[in-house]
């Protein structure tokens, strides 16, 4: 969630936006791998280099470690995502006046709703809450957080040495490690002190990274969106210098941001683009990377509210689907109004429907409070287990909890209040599963 707490309340232009309209799908003819980092046409003559961004459908390339293939819209025919005409999608922003494109993204459904109205008349009761109240001076200085446990890498090895397994390990806040044969996934790794563009203010984590990048086994690196929370520029330099085959995905307008950096092998992608990727120098199976939609929004600054896009993003191997949902909300509820009846997001139900359930899925459950304010970006437990019932998850892993102060509810409630939500809806305890910092799960 975290951008830049104050200035993006400021900013010029809305957080969330509504409009309707629109597909997006990426078709073209075949191209075949040329050198690194580049591609070249079937006849052998080519135009030479290609960015992998540009790739025509079943084009391939060499990045990384892997050979990179582009797949056509995720899914096929789309309702709310892909079409085979090449359009751009309801969620890229357009001119009220002639429906140009404008730059920018929106959230393309009746569920996201602009909560900078409410914020005004709610702005008193936020200043006294943060100033005053016990449950905002508490993340800060409590001892209260999840507990922390050492990773189990001989685990993970194991992971990566059987076909078929897909093991993910939480690293705290939304940053995981997906472990399979196919690749070592690892997905917003925020394991700085704070999520901030300044080193001594901004929220301050509670629990520490179970361990260290060093420690760590790298192939592919996943980023949701740009908020400080989700996309540690300084994690992500230290992580391209110490293996350079590392290939970055990150959504539509994040690549600057990265190769500014000094990073390379970026593939930046709109919802539903779809890449697999196969190992080059081990013969193991392909794993499938599809960008996704999710209702959010983004900043860095206060000058580029929704510049870029945010995403959550879908991983098959030819085995199991896993699912991770970046920061994202899922309907919108006002001061005064009540959830029953309200619109919810269709994201989640078009995952399902492309791909089909879904064996392991990492959601978020924390943020939401108040939840007047941030219902629209921030799902709150209930919200979350309403993802994992669209997504026809057989198993989800919590996450955006208990790890940096983000929203006014004490940093283990979200836990808790999941745990009732789940017993009052009739969930067992290991569908949607609580786990320590460094703990292990397998789909």
């Amino acid at each position: 969630m975290f951008g830049f707490r104050l200035p993006t309340v400021f900013a010029r232009r809305s957080v969330l936006g509504v409009v309707s309209g629109g597909s997006l799908a990426v078709c073209g003819p075949h191209y075949v791998a040329g050198g690194m980092g580049g591609v070249f046409s079937e006849d052998g003559e080519g135009d030479g280099p290609v960015d992998v961004n540009t790739l025509k459908v079943g084009g391939t390339i060499q990045l990384g470690g892997f050979t990179v293939k582009r797949m056509g819209a995720a899914g096929g025919e789309a309702n709310e995502g892909g079409s085979p005409k090449g359009e751009k999608g309801a969620h890229h922003r357009r001119n009220a006046a002639d429906g140009t494109l404008a730059g920018g993204f929106v959230n393309p459904w009746p569920s996201a709703r602009d909560p900078v109205t409410s914020f005004w008349l709610m702005l008193p009761k936020l200043l006294a809450a943060r100033v005053f109240g016990p449950k905002a001076a508490a993340p800060e200085t409590s001892a209260s957080a999840p507990p922390l446990r050492p990773v189990d890498f001989g685990r993970l090895t194991r992971a990566t040495q059987t076909p078929g397994a897909m093991a993910l390990t939480w690293l705290g806040h939304a940053a995981f490690l997906l472990s399979s044969a196919e690749a070592n996934v690892l997905l917003d790794p925020c394991l700085s002190d704070r999520c901030s563009p300044l080193s001594f203010a901004g929220p301050k984590r509670v629990v520490q990274p179970p361990c260290s990048l060093d420690e760590l086994d790298v192939d592919v690196v996943v980023i949701s969106h740009n908020h400080y929370d989700h996309l540690d520029l300084d994690v992500l330099k230290k992580l391209h210098a110490k293996n350079n085959n590392i290939v970055f995905f990150v959504p539509l307008g994040n690549k600057s941001l990265l190769t500014a950096a000094g990073i390379s092998n970026i593939v930046e992608c709109d919802w539903w683009d779809s890449f697999s990727l196969s190992k080059t120098t081990v013969k193991t199976g392909p794993i499938t990377i599809t960008c996704t939609p999710c209702q959010h929004f983004s900043s860095r600054t206060a000058w580029d509210r929704n510049e870029t896009l945010w995403s959550s993003w879908h991983l098959a191997t030819s085995s199991k689907r896993f699912f991770f949902g970046g920061d994202t909300g899922y309907r919108s509820v006002f001061e005064g109004e009540t959830e029953e009846g309200s619109p919810t997001c269709p994201a989640f139900r078009e995952v399902r429907a492309r791909f089909g359930d879904t064996d392991l899925s990492a959601l978020p459950i924390g943020a939401y409070e108040p939840r007047h304010l941030f219902s629209p970006i921030h799902c709150n437990p209930n919200d979350a287990i309403d993802v994992h019932l669209d997504l026809g998850s057989k198993k989800s892993v919590a996450m955006h909890w208990g790890t940096f102060p983000l929203g006014f509810e004490g940093v283990m409630e979200p836990p808790i209040a999941l745990r009732e939500a789940m017993k009052k809806r009739g969930l067992k305890e290991d569908e949607f599963l609580v786990v320590d910092v460094g703990e292990t799960v397998e789909a």
